[in-house]
């Protein structure tokens, strides 16, 4: 029980920072702080870090095979995040799309594997 509830604690902290920054991204684009260019940079870097981090967690908890615990967490993450892109939004195809979603499976399957090594460095 112990157990379930720091991860619910994690999983809320994480919810709430991920508020924050959508409502800081938001104040800069309705009050044109950034701009358009600056502002996707900092919406695309953060959405490879968040990646990064859910492969780090899933590489931690892994013993071997990092990449192809980042490619099954990454797949399933853009999976979604695809599906929700096509389905609510109706966003088109085109190869800006797919080189950012390569760009977050990368950063989730390099995560998983320092992810795997960082465990191993613990262990050791």
């Amino acid at each position: 029980m112990l157990e379930k509830l720091k991860k619910l604690k994690k999983i809320i902290i994480y919810l709430i920072l991920l508020c924050v920054f959508l409502l800081l991204l938001s104040i800069f684009n309705l009050t044109n702080l950034l701009g358009g260019t600056p502002s996707a940079i900092i919406s695309m870097a953060f959405g490879a870090f968040s990646f990064f981090l859910a492969g780090f967690v899933r590489g931690k908890k892994r013993a071997k095979n990092g990449y192809v615990a980042g490619l099954l967490t990454g797949g399933t993450l853009l999976l979604i995040v695809f599906l929700i892109s096509i389905l609510i939004f109706r966003v088109r195809i085109n190869p800006a799309m797919l080189i950012y979603y390569a760009i977050l499976l990368i950063s989730c399957i390099v995560g998983s594997v320092i992810g795997i090594n960082k465990r191993k460095e613990v262990e050791a």
